[in-house]
């Protein structure tokens, strides 16, 4: 995958943060006051995170959409399967549950926020971990590490990588139709089960 795709999926993966901020800083007392809502502190960061949460699940919806469209497709059987839905976890607890506990009120907090936000999305990218955007487990996909063998190229060796499954969940020598959708400068390949 492209680094944009990548910070595409970090951005969609906060949804949860943006959600739990707009509910934070949501202040009813300037609702009908329309010209002071958008001048009042807070009222900003509310409108901010709730087109952030409403560009989420467009792209959300876009990127799905694009690698269920995939067609550079290939033929294989499965060697090894193992579930890694617990990346999901884990990248709740040390990407998502730190920036809860950060204060956005006034400038000078919500440029921390911005910062950090910025170094984490960096660490996400650069440790391509963007297959566990949380973003896919509500799009019902599953997350699996796997050795697949090309049954068209037999020169090819067994292809190690990440397979997102929808629906059947395949097991240890099944045959399956896939797409990687990853990128040449990716470590870990990125299958898309069709």
């Amino acid at each position: 995958m492209r680094k944009f795709d990548k910070w595409i999926l970090y951005c969609i993966s906060l949804f949860p943060v943006y959600l739990i901020i707009l509910i934070e800083k949501w202040d009813n007392r300037t609702i009908f006051l329309f010209k002071e809502w958008f001048f009042y502190g807070q009222n900003l960061v509310v409108l901010i995170m709730f087109l952030l949460l409403i560009s989420s699940f467009l792209l959300q919806n876009l990127f799905i959409k694009r690698i269920e469209s995939n067609t550079s497709s290939g033929d294989g059987t499965i060697k090894k399967i193992s579930n890694n839905n617990i990346d999901f976890l884990s990248y709740m607890s040390s990407y998502l549950l730190p920036l809860f506990t950060f204060n956005t009120d006034g400038y000078k907090a919500l440029a921390i926020f911005i910062i950090t936000y910025f170094f984490m999305g960096m660490l996400y990218v650069k440790t391509n971990l963007y297959y566990s955007n949380i973003g896919l487990v509500f799009s019902r996909f599953n997350v699996y590490k796997v050795s697949i063998e090309d049954n068209l190229n037999s020169k090819k060796p067994v292809l190690e990588g990440i397979l997102l499954v929808r629906g059947h969940i395949p097991s240890v020598g099944e045959k399956i139709n896939y797409s990687d959708i990853s990128y040449k400068d990716d470590n870990v390949p990125i299958f898309v089960k069709s």
